[in-house]
């Protein structure tokens, strides 16, 4: 009890330094010139340096006409030559560009310096199913207007598809002509050859659910009560293929007892801390429940193997969008048994999702190539109108 008063009271203290601060930084943005070309790239999902903005960022070190800077959330190694948000450096840097990049809400991404004046390019952090935001019927009507607030800011919202556009334009309130379909720049790494790729055995499976508070609760990183490692690793063995867990970043601290065994590893034993795009590329089979990875790993044309043991319950309990099993790319497996079965198929090269993985590629994506970056700061330069140096 004394633990979480007192983390709320420093979460308290944390938002009214917030709130401090972005009202400093609105006085100084009248102040602060503006540097043009200069963008921040900042990520607010996960990792220090990742999602669609690091791709992104990567991309425009590569122009001439714009001075991309990336700008860390957490003291953390990040790439050379960035900043931490909160340092003076990285505080200057987000009040003279002339725009950001982000991921995500900005009361999340960059919750202490004011947007005044910036052009902000949205990436956002996923293509899938839940119901978010707007579509989501808990979401509280303080939360709906702070959400408006915040989308209303964005200059463009980048995403992959005219379905895609429509759902976030419905669920995000962004008006339709300020989306633009470019696809995601953290894909563009699929169709690029000479990755890591892992080879002492004849198929690898990547096992990467999303975030479900209710297996965290009961503190496992496996789907089903009665997973059997014995039963998973014999199968294993069999088809000599290997099966590696790489949870979502609110999940990690679950892997820490989850120690070797046999051919079931962690993430970091194989890949390091390589991004996941990369462990997509080496992957021959995604298993995986409603993460938006599977949209991304469809551009591969390879099998996915979808586990949920109680989806209907997820939808009621924390919102899935309508007609949700239909959009998923492969049938869902709702007990170990069916798992384990759909998994030997298609470890035997058997296919049986291939159509509906075409016929969801079509819905999600509206380019399958690796020219999202491209695509994105053509647009960004275009807004900006800016010019070669």
């Amino acid at each position: 009890m004394w633990a979480f008063r007192r983390r709320r009271f420093l979460r308290l203290v944390q938002l009214a330094l917030f709130r401090v601060i972005r009202s400093l930084t609105w006085a100084l943005s009248f102040l602060v010139p503006r540097k043009p070309g200069l963008v921040a790239f900042s990520c607010g999902t996960g990792s220090n340096y990742g999602g669609n903005p690091r791709y992104l960022y990567e991309a425009a070190l590569r122009e001439r006409w714009l001075t991309p800077v990336w700008v860390h959330p957490y003291r953390k190694p990040a790439p050379a030559g960035s900043s931490w948000r909160y340092s003076p450096r990285g505080m200057w840097t987000l009040l003279c560009a002339e725009a950001w990049v982000v991921d995500n809400h900005l009361y999340t991404v960059l919750p202490h310096v004011h947007p005044r004046e910036k052009k902000i390019f949205q990436t956002w952090h996923g293509v899938g199913i839940k119901r978010i935001a707007l579509g989501d019927k808990r979401t509280r009507p303080r939360d709906r207007r702070k959400i408006v607030g915040d989308t209303a800011r964005y200059t463009l919202f980048f995403t992959t598809s005219d379905f895609m556009a429509e759902h976030f334009a419905r669920i995000l309130a962004i008006p339709r002509p300020r989306i633009a379909i470019t696809g995601y720049p953290r894909n563009d790494i699929l169709f690029q050859s000479g990755l890591h790729r892992p080879r002492n055995f004849r198929k690898l499976i990547l096992y990467a659910p999303t975030w479900d508070p209710r297996r965290e609760a009961v503190r496992t990183p496996w789907p089903f009560d009665n997973f059997n490692l014995g039963v998973l690793n014999n199968l294993l063995e069999q088809h000599d293929a290997l099966f590696v867990v790489k949870l979502h970043w609110h999940m990690q601290h679950l892997l820490r007892s989850l120690a070797s065994s046999g051919r079931v590893r962690r993430y970091d034993e194989i890949f390091g801390d390589r991004d996941v795009q990369e462990a997509l590329v080496a992957a021959d089979i995604l298993v995986t429940d409603i993460s938006s990875i599977a949209y991304d790993y469809v551009l591969l044309a390879r099998p996915i193997v979808i586990v949920h043991p109680d989806l209907d319950g997820y939808d009621r309990a924390y919102g899935l969008v309508e007609g949700y099993r239909a959009l998923l790319p492969g049938e869902v497996m709702e007990t170990f048994d069916a798992f384990v079965g759909r998994l030997e198929q298609v470890l035997r090269d058997e296919d049986p999702d291939a159509e509906r993985r075409r016929r969801i590629l079509a819905l999600f994506h509206r380019y399958a190539d690796e020219n999202s970056s491209r695509r994105c700061l053509d647009a960004m330069k275009q807004v900006l109108g800016a010019k070669e140096a």
